[in-house]
């Protein structure tokens, strides 16, 4: 039986741990004990705590650093998270080293968990790095550009990585440690597993991608079934308060006169009450796509998991996205021609326009059927073990 520690540090709400959760349960019934840090407790209480994985809190700066302008680079998002500083870096990579001695890992399991990551290269424990294209990047100097549609000057990439690589490099030489050539050797490793498909790397297919597909699985997710008789066309929508103009898409759809199956975690109990109607339906919990998906003529959210399980079935996007990460995968998905994004003012009259294209163009529909038949033999299970085999073979 090996240790291994799973690390996540960054990022936001369920898509990290429901990718991480059947990789744990696996390893867990081979025999390996396996413990979790993690950057979001209240997550890892409804993921993990109800599977009885033990976590802990994962070493995090105590504020982040507010930049001026939009996030532009992997560069920059590290300095807002500690980077900037080495003092705050030379703690966290010190805490993270602190819980490897107590928990003394065989092997550390990375999700979107760079200081992690250095921590683990200056106590010499070997890592798999887990994720989809946005967390992995690659091997390029400057990394790419987070904000594809805008013009900014080299100058500004070069910069940031600077002073984020010299940072990590003052700690890894007080270390002991080897220092760094790039940025991008941060994120390098033997072991790196692409959770994704080559389409739908945020940066684009790589020829080395250890492409292993989405892992996926959402413990205690509602099963709800579509509306019977004659409703229009399915619609499944998976929303947050924060996706830009959320009210006037709520709008939107209870003026399509389909039948919509809306999961709107976050949402407020008056919200969803004002918002419902026997043909919208919203439930404030994780609902289940096994039953929804194929039959389903939309699906309209924003996350690369819930992207790709849409394209195995054959169901067109409309992606609203928020942040860069989201934007990548939306730009993916326009490149397939299996849906849009929204761009400009979220309005109404915007929402309704691009539901009544992407459900009215068949092009839409043939391009996200193009994509599953590409992958109709694309087994979950499969990626789950080739995963734990990977994880396996790092064991010392």
């Amino acid at each position: 039986m090996s240790k291994i520690l799973l690390a996540w540090e960054m990022g936001e709400n369920w898509g990290h741990l429901t990718r991480d959760a059947p990789v744990v349960r696996a390893l867990r019934a081979r025999g390996h004990q396996v413990v979790a840090a993690v950057c979001d407790t209240r997550v890892a209480g409804e993921i993990l705590g109800s599977a009885g994985i033990p976590f802990v809190q994962a070493p995090m700066a105590a504020s982040r650093t507010r930049m001026t302008q939009p996030l532009a680079s992997y560069a920059e998002l590290l300095i807002t998270r500690g980077y900037g500083e080495r003092a705050t870096l030379e703690g966290l990579i010190a805490a993270w080293r602190g819980l490897f001695t107590l928990f003394q890992p065989d092997v550390v399991m990375i999700d979107y968990a760079p200081t992690a990551l250095l921590a683990a290269r200056i106590h010499g424990i070997p890592v798999v790095l887990i994720g989809n294209g946005f967390e992995l990047p690659p091997r390029s100097s400057p990394l790419p550009s987070l904000r594809f549609w805008e013009p900014i000057p080299k100058e500004r990439f070069e910069r940031a990585e600077s002073l984020a690589l010299r940072h990590i490099n003052e700690v890894l030489v007080s270390c002991h440690s080897e220092p760094l050539a790039q940025l991008a050797d941060v994120f390098q490793g033997e072991h790196r597993i692409l959770t994704t498909f080559s389409e739908l790397d945020h940066y684009g297919a790589r020829q080395d991608g250890n492409y292993v597909g989405p892992v996926y699985e959402m413990p205690k997710a509602q099963r709800v079934e579509w509306l019977l008789g004659g409703h229009g066309s399915h619609i499944f929508a998976y929303l947050r308060p924060w996706v830009p103009g959320v009210e006037d898409l709520l709008r939107a759809l209870q003026a399509t006169g389909c039948s919509v199956i809306c999961a709107f975690p976050g949402g407020s109990a008056a919200m969803i009450q004002r918002f419902q109607t026997p043909l919208l339906r919203i439930f404030p919990t994780a609902v289940s796509l096994e039953s929804l998906l194929p039959t389903a003529d939309l699906v309209i959210g924003y996350g690369s998991g819930l992207v790709a399980t849409a394209l195995l079935r054959g169901v067109p996007l409309l992606l609203v996205p928020r942040w860069s990460e989201q934007y990548l995968t939306a730009q993916r998905v326009e490149a397939l021609g299996a849906g849009l994004m929204m761009r400009g003012p979220p309005t109404r009259a915007s929402y309704s326009s691009l539901i009544a294209t992407v459900l009215g163009k068949p092009a839409f529909r043939q391009a996200a059927q193009a994509f599953a038949k590409k992958y109709e033999g694309f087994d979950g299970a499969q990626s789950v073990k080739d995963t734990v085999a990977c994880i396996e073979g790092a064991i010392p």
